[in-house]
């Protein structure tokens, strides 16, 4: 018996749309966008890129982007300005072994409104299922009015399950990250701290490798336009970003959560694991802007909304 929408395999989603694809239901009622946190205050809609007709792809657009889900092989890509410029994105964990996205065997979507600190918008939860593997979801947060979205990775056992190595974000493939523009394309690289006589930042060519500490940019040096990534939450995780690239585009996109370095970070022992039935990487930020400069502001201001007072408790000295 042939399975309802068997040709339809490209889904992409509208306000107010629903459909059940073996088993599966999507809904996502969305806003049209009115500004662009990038500079542009009517950004053009975005179209995505040519998606083989083998795919199983699940499309959700934002705020001058697309993310496009590929449910048969366990990977994202981005569009922005409709290209892609982020191919093949996965989520890696460890637990007693080294997990992917990829991995996994089975896959579900579901997406739901959401209205949080960040503003409206929705949230969709891709959850991967596994004989032998823990659960592992990928949550993408992607809002009415913003030029970025938000993702993280989630471990469920009700076993219970522990890692002190997430991240939600792993891009590999000659050119996965591509500007499409320029030719002195430039990367940022944020010490974890000033210790060690380290420098404030390191701004070099995107054609090298290097590790940034929470927040990174990859940018065109002319036209200032760029991509900023980085974490949003820090109450557990040290977030690092490992950046490796060639012919003006990135290689090597990798942002996790357990960064550990003796030069560094300053540690001499292992990264502490996260344990319990659900654990959760850091949350990151992505997103494209005219100028990355103003990119690195918003990343900023948003990670102030997370509730420091844990951080800053008083010392009250002894009598």
């Amino acid at each position: 018996m042939r399975r309802p929408f068997a040709r339809r395999r490209r889904l992409l989603f509208s306000p107010m749309l629903s459909l059940v694809l073996t088993g599966m239901v999507w809904s996502l009622p969305s806003a049209a966008a009115d500004g662009d946190p990038g500079g542009n205050p009517h950004p053009a809609p975005t179209h995505g890129h040519a998606i083989p007709a083998d795919r199983r792809v699940a499309a959700f657009s934002g705020s001058g982007y697309r993310l496009d889900y590929d449910l048969a092989a366990g990977t994202a890509d981005v569009a922005f300005g409709g290209s892609a410029r982020i191919r093949g994105m996965y989520s890696q964990v460890r637990t007693d072994r080294t997990i992917t996205t990829r991995d996994y065997a089975e896959r579900s979507c579901s997406v739901v409104r959401i209205h949080d600190r960040f503003g409206a918008g929705s949230r969709i939860t891709v959850t991967h299922r596994g004989r032998g593997l823990p659960a592992m979801k990928q949550m993408f947060y992607v809002y009415d009015h913003c030029g970025y979205f938000l993702t993280e990775a989630v471990l469920e056992s009700l076993h219970g399950v522990t890692s002190n190595l997430m991240a939600p974000v792993v891009v590999t493939g000659t050119g996965a990250v591509d500007l499409g523009t320029g030719g002195s394309n430039r990367m940022i690289l944020m010490p974890y701290d000033n210790d060690s006589w380290d420098d404030l930042l390191t701004d070099g060519s995107v054609n090298g490798e290097g590790t940034s500490y929470e927040v990174t940019a990859m940018y065109d040096n002319q036209s200032r336009s760029g991509f900023v990534f980085g974490s949003v939450t820090h109450e557990f995780w040290k977030t690092g970003i490992s950046l490796q690239g060639s012919g003006n585009r990135l290689d090597t996109l990798r942002i996790f959560g357990g960064a550990n370095s003796e030069r560094d970070t300053r540690d001499l022992c292992p990264h502490g694991a996260r344990v319990g039935t659900v654990i959760h990487s850091p949350l990151i930020f992505l997103g494209r802007f005219a100028d990355w400069r103003r990119g690195h502001e918003l990343r900023a201001r948003e990670g102030v909304g997370e509730d420091l007072r844990p951080y800053y408790r008083p010392v009250l000295a002894s009598p």
